[in-house]
């Protein structure tokens, strides 16, 4: 459907929704689009346009989208001050974004990577909500190249990223930690950025959420650290860094009107994201004799002699396909599953004096898995298809080439092949 927009009129998108300028010109979080470009708004997400030109546009709606006229400014003004501020520090410069869920913190960052672009200066964005991440897929940290202006984070290129296994930071900060220093530190050093933004997760509100943020801010050591309030509830993170001479807090307000998703919205965008990042992907068998395991017991331990096997086969009453321990667990593959597994393992865990996973064949199929080169370098994501426990060969729906592989990582998610969440571990769980 085409449609006239006039010269000042403001114009509110509600996903999902496909809008192409055929006449005039378009202002989008600092982009100008121009006749023939588009913009394209997913479900569960809201973006506001600013008509500098009178334009004509094809607009294309699907279920619950709309298109109205706003009256309101999209952008708060304060973010134009902010955003000059942060650009004419000595570079590099490196920014943390901090705020709640939903309050403005991946617009924000298009905004300032935007600015940041039209002064050609090198941006990237490392995006480290691992739960909604843009740039990279769901569980992962991605690192992207801004090169030119964009209307949101999916259009930018992942150059780089850091698996952590898992869509909550909160069981593996470690990882967060490591992944985004990790990043920020390659977009200066080994892509020369002038600019580098972190945009971090929602999590803000309890304990381990503050730890994560002040160590994050702690390692990367940036000049500027935004935060998006709409009251003071970040005030217990920032409060104790007021007396760091080499960092500065700037407050900035909140998108005053954003798209609020519900959790079953987020589940929906991740596994949208599942599935259309292993829409092209073969299923490519790895040897694990010869690269790594990591996050698992398999492959890593000491096998079990025989005499031992039969011992718990004996205790079981099922075929073991394969056992092995660490000191610290015991590993064991079952044939078939049986009835009380759980009760056993523990059962068996206070015999033996370390922790007992019992699975079966099949156990491990739809494990999300991350994959590493030989230089250690995040290739991409996969699936597990199947392992074979006797022969240490492991079966992955991806698309990364099996040549090029150094490292598997074990991730703490299930998937089916339609990219739907099934389950979520603790780590060790094979």
């Amino acid at each position: 459907m085409k449609r006239a927009l006039a010269k000042g009129k403001r114009y509110r998108i509600e996903g999902p929704a496909y809008v192409r300028l055929i006449e005039g010109e378009i202002l989008a979080l600092g982009k100008i689009l121009k006749p023939r470009e588009s913009i394209v708004v997913p479900k569960a997400k809201a973006m506001t346009i600013e008509v500098t030109q009178d334009s004509i546009v094809e607009v294309r709606l699907g279920e619950g989208a709309t298109m109205v006229e706003d009256k309101e400014e999209y952008i708060p003004p304060e973010w134009k001050e902010i955003t000059e501020k942060i650009l004419s520090l000595t570079r590099p410069i490196k920014v943390i974004v901090l705020g709640e869920v939903d309050s403005g913190k991946s617009t924000f960052t298009v905004f300032l990577a935007n600015s940041a672009t039209s002064k050609k200066l090198r941006t990237y964005v490392v995006d480290a909500d691992v739960g909604q991440s843009d740039i990279g897929v769901p569980t992962t940290i991605g690192l992207g190249y801004v090169r030119r202006p964009i209307t949101t984070l999916s259009q930018v290129p992942m150059v780089d990223g850091y698996f952590v296994g898992t869509v909550s930071p909160a069981p593996v900060m470690h990882r967060v930690l490591v992944g985004t220093s990790i990043l920020v530190h390659k977009a200066i050093e080994d892509y020369k950025a002038d600019v580098v933004i972190v945009n971090t997760s929602g999590w803000v509100s309890d304990n381990k959420a503050r730890e994560l943020k002040w160590n994050m801010i702690l390692l990367i050591r940036p000049q500027i650290v935004v935060v998006l309030e709409r009251t003071n509830e970040l005030e217990p993170i920032i409060q104790c860094l007021k007396g760091l001479r080499w960092l500065e807090v700037i407050r900035a307000p909140a998108l005053p009107r954003p798209r609020i998703r519900s959790r079953e919205e987020r589940k929906m965008l991740r596994e949208a994201s599942y599935k259309r990042y292993l829409s092209s992907a073969k299923v490519r068998t790895f040897n694990l004799r010869k690269i790594g395991f990591m996050g698992a017991i398999f492959s890593n331990g000491i096998p079990l002699s025989k005499e031992k096997i039969y011992e718990l086969q004996s205790t079981l009453g099922v075929n073991v396909v394969h056992a092995e321990e660490t000191p610290d667990r015991l590993l064991v593959v079952l044939e078939k599953p049986i009835r009380g597994s759980i009760a056993i393992a523990r059962e068996l865990s206070e015999k033996i004096g370390k922790k007992v996973n019992i699975i079966y064949e099949g156990f491990e199929r739809g494990l999300l898995v991350g994959i590493w080169d030989k230089n250690g370098r995040f290739l991409g994501i996969g699936m597990i298809s199947e392992i074979d426990y006797k022969n240490r060969q492991i079966r992955v729906l991806t698309n990364v080439e099996e040549e090029e592989v150094g490292m598997i990582q074990l991730g703490q998610i299930r998937i089916d092949e339609s990219g739907k969440e099934i389950e979520k571990f603790n780590n060790y769980i094979l």
